[in-house]
């Protein structure tokens, strides 16, 4: 199995005994789905209705719902988890070593 994957494995199991959990687009997240999703606002409430942990390929995917969108999926780096919900905490540092993480391959690739 991946190595990312299993180091993923145990967050996304935490966040299913979590769900739902209510989050908030980011900005760049907006701007790319703006035109199939033109109700969606940077003050959207977004439910997360499920995870899928792809491992290094997208991390951990998200399943998306909400009154302003449906059907949605998208990694968990560009949703604001709502500072009530439990493990945001977690989730924060998933986010900002997953960051980090796909910032190093980007440079690797001379992009």
């Amino acid at each position: 199995m991946d190595p990312v994957k299993n180091e993923y494995e145990e967050l996304t199991q935490k966040i299913k005994l979590f769900l739902p959990i209510k989050a908030f687009p980011t900005r760049e997240l907006v701007s790319k789905i703006r035109n199939q999703q033109p109700k969606v606002t940077l003050k959207s409430v977004f439910i997360i209705k499920d995870v899928v942990n792809t491992g290094d390929i997208s991390g951990i995917l998200c399943v998306i719902g909400g009154e302003d969108v449906e059907g949605l999926a998208c990694a968990l780096t560009h949703i604001i988890i709502e500072p009530s919900e439990p493990l945001r905490i977690e989730i924060e540092k998933y986010q900002k070593k997953r960051a980090k993480r796909v910032d190093a391959q980007y440079k690797q690739t001379g992009n």
